[in-house]
């Protein structure tokens, strides 16, 4: 095979990662969504007219270099140690699958396909083996709020879908132009689709009745039947002492202080995933300083914190990754359990076949997870995602349609230290607020922390490492419902349809 082949499956794959934040530029790079509209025209003309396996490497090629860059701050988990190397390059091979599948599935399909067989590949990503919907194409658009709005009627799929046909159209010309004289057909069903898909975003994004600020960085005056105010808590407590008893005190007084330094009357306050390590139901005296906190400050406390099902023993039966909400009288109201847990960093999963491999945690047991959700009330009806459940669509689906109003996601990203990591997490928020239409409020504990709107506007947010709080007010529209939130995920299933069917097409489309 011709060395180029090589080098473009290489330029997709460079091209893909940096669509994202990324080693080169994490903090939100302003240029790094463009490359996506061209990241997979390499790709394509190397997979043109090769063989079957020629494809599959090549699309490996492309699929290891996108996922190697993109997810390098798995090298940052300290606590990992010798397994962080070995356990990067597994999970890049792993995915890098997907895009073998994707590649090698256009050897028996039209190359107009494409769109619809990646879709199919992103959401079989999302769902096998647990799922891993970690860099999603259309994830790289969370800053381009009019193709954003897609997300409303086909969720994040739809705009992935968007950004390949954009690329497909593409390619296809440049590669059909000499054989089929209507191969500029290609580009111009890419531009309309691009025109009609912005056309609704904008109609959509002025028929909103709240204009947001930018940046809200302190309370805004809006009616208070309407709206909530939040404050989030960060922390900034470093990994490597987070879970030593010695600083457990010391990291209460940290949370005391942030909350009680703010002078301003708020509906809640938000503190991080496991701002508490200890077990508030049975260590009475942290489960009293929570309180004093709340009755001090006259608002609830939404603490992220573990809990546990004891045995008779007195040893721990089941474990898990919860949070509690503490009254304005500082009484626990209502407690939930994560649902969707971490494969190797909160559980084991096949362990009876994975004998012997250990726990990835620091400090800590395999978790078990919680079954259902659950809606509190901080003057308006809000539910939680904890850290990895707020990259699933259909987790943030079913809250809204549970009746929450607004979301909240508490998450600690310490362990990636100053990586493109936070960045990435944070901007799937964008998605999550569009697909329901809800405002998601956001603490980390040392950061990302803020909120995005329901138009998916970024706005609040701190800077990462740290210690810091940050208010806001987040306007609520009472029962605003989406087609999403009606169908779910029927877009990437008629992909998945669609792709399958365009087998039958033209088989030999990219035949040598």
């Amino acid at each position: 095979m011709n060395p180029r082949h090589y080098i473009l499956a290489v330029l997709s794959g460079i091209l893909l990662f940096l669509s994202f934040p990324n080693v080169l530029d994490p903090v939100f790079p302003a240029w790094s969504g463009y490359l996506a509209w061209v990241a997979l025209v390499p790709l394509f003309f190397a997979i043109n007219k090769q063989t079957f396996p020629r494809v599959l490497l090549i699309g490996f090629i492309t699929g290891f270099v996108f996922f190697a860059g993109l997810l390098y701050w798995i090298l940052y988990i300290k606590e990992l140690g010798a397994l962080a190397w070995p356990l990067w390059l597994l999970l890049s091979c792993y995915l890098a699958l997907y895009v073998a599948l994707f590649a090698s599935s256009l050897r028996f399909a039209p190359l107009m396909a494409a769109p619809f067989l990646w879709v199919a590949s992103e959401y079989l990503r999302g769902m096998f083996l647990t799922g891993f919907p970690w860099g999603l194409l259309g994830y790289s658009q969370y800053k381009l709020a009019p193709l954003l709005q897609l997300g409303s009627l086909t969720g994040v799929y739809g705009v992935s879908f968007v950004v390949v046909l954009v690329n497909t159209g593409i390619a296809y010309f440049f590669i059909k132009r000499k054989e089929d004289k209507a191969a500029f057909l290609g580009p111009v069903l890419a531009a309309l689709a691009l025109i009609a898909v912005f056309t609704y975003g904008l109609v959509e994004l002025n028929s909103m009745e709240h204009k947001l600020p930018a940046a809200a960085q302190a309370l805004q005056p809006v009616t208070k039947q309407d709206s909530v105010s939040v404050c989030v808590l960060q922390g900034n407590i470093a990994q490597d002492v987070k879970w030593d008893e010695k600083f457990t005190e010391e990291n209460f007084k940290t949370y005391k202080d942030l909350a009680l330094s703010n002078k301003e009357p708020v509906d809640l306050y938000l503190w991080p995933e496991s701002a508490s390590t200890v077990f508030l139901r049975s260590e009475k005296k942290y489960a009293a300083v929570v309180a004093g906190i709340a009755q001090a400050s006259g608002a609830p406390q939404f603490v992220g914190t573990p809990d546990a099902v004891f045995g008779k023993d007195g040893r721990v039966d089941k474990l898990y990754v919860s949070a509690f909400l503490y009254d304005r009288y500082g009484r626990l109201s209502g407690a939930y359990n994560k649902t969707h847990l971490v494969p190797f960093g909160e559980y084991i999963p096949l362990r009876n076949i994975l004998k012997g491999v250990s726990k990835l945690e620091f400090g800590i047991t395999d978790y078990s997870p919680g079954s259902g959700s659950t809606i509190f009330t901080a003057v308006k009806r809000f539910s939680p995602l904890i850290c990895y459940e707020v990259i699933f669509p259909e987790i943030a689906r079913q809250r809204a349609n549970e009746g929450a109003e607004y979301l909240v996601n508490i998450t600690n990203d310490a362990w990636y230290q100053k990586s493109a990591m936070p960045y990435q997490h944070f901007s799937m928020l964008a998605f999550r607020a569009v697909e329901t239409r809800l405002n998601i409020a956001r603490a980390a504990n040392t950061g990302i922390s803020g909120y995005v709107n329901y138009k998916g506007e970024i706005a609040a947010a701190t800077q990462i490492f740290e210690k810091t709080k940050l208010k806001f007010v987040m306007p609520v529209v009472p029962g605003r419902k989406t087609v999403y939130m009606a169908i779910g995920d029927m877009f990437a299933y008629l992909c998945v349809v669609l792709g399958l069917a365009s087998f039958l097409v033209n088989r030999k489309v990219l035949n040598g």
